[in-house]
């Protein structure tokens, strides 16, 4: 229902509200499963299958958790409980005695963005992370690179291998890591992609950019 600034009654949503759905697993889910949230606010508790599996605090950020040991083929309940009571002190809100009518932006409590479900395989890349070094040299001009990867158990090693291309697809630079072993949960790779010559810098009449891709 749209809300109008002129007829705002955040009473009817600043309590506890709670949601359940019965699903089943998609044929073609394999390998670790996630639950993934793109918001609820404020303050969300998830259990599954009777389950819990946490609580997130903060209505603004994504947050998930993995299910792959609690998930069933077929007859999952996922049951979520959302308090949106505005003084828990967490982002966006304030601590008592502040209002809500004090903030001039406020989403309305409950989950108000997707929730999906995420397969990925036992071993997976996280995020990365590329820091641009002194790249209009081109003798020492470099971008070192974290890569995250986790693991569901120990696995004998890693190998990564890092493209840096422009908006064409051609390639600008590559680099590859050395085989890395790895632990069971999040493991940083750290490599440095260097040769990287005749960059071009960005700017609103020359929107030049590169895309950064890894396996």
């Amino acid at each position: 229902m749209p809300l109008s600034w002129n007829q705002w009654d955040h009473t009817t949503w600043e309590k506890a509200w709670s949601y359940r759905r019965h699903f089943d697993l998609p044929e073609d889910a394999t390998g670790r499963i996630f639950l993934d949230f793109e918001a609820a606010n404020v303050t969300a508790t998830v259990t599954l299958n009777g389950q819990r599996l946490g609580r997130h605090f903060g209505g603004c950020l994504p947050f998930s958790f993995e299910i792959t040991d609690v998930v069933k083929p077929t007859g999952n309940v996922l049951a979520v409980l959302v308090d949106a009571r505005f003084n828990i002190n967490v982002p966006p809100n304030m601590p008592a005695p502040a209002h809500s009518e004090e903030v001039d932006y406020w989403q309305p409590g409950g989950i108000y963005g997707t929730a999906t479900l995420r397969a990925v395989p036992n071993t997976y890349i996280t995020d990365v992370a590329a820091t641009p070094r002194d790249t209009l040299d081109d003798a020492k001009g470099r971008v070192e690179i974290t890569c995250f990867i986790d693991a569901a158990s120990a696995a004998s090693s890693a190998h990564v291998d890092v493209v840096i291309e422009d908006l064409a697809g051609n390639a600008v630079a590559s680099a590859s890591s050395a085989d890395t072993a790895l632990a069971a949960g999040e493991n940083e790779v750290p490599l440095v992609v260097d040769g990287i010559t005749s960059i071009e810098l960005w700017d609103v009449d020359s929107p030049t950019l590169c895309n950064c891709s890894g396996a």
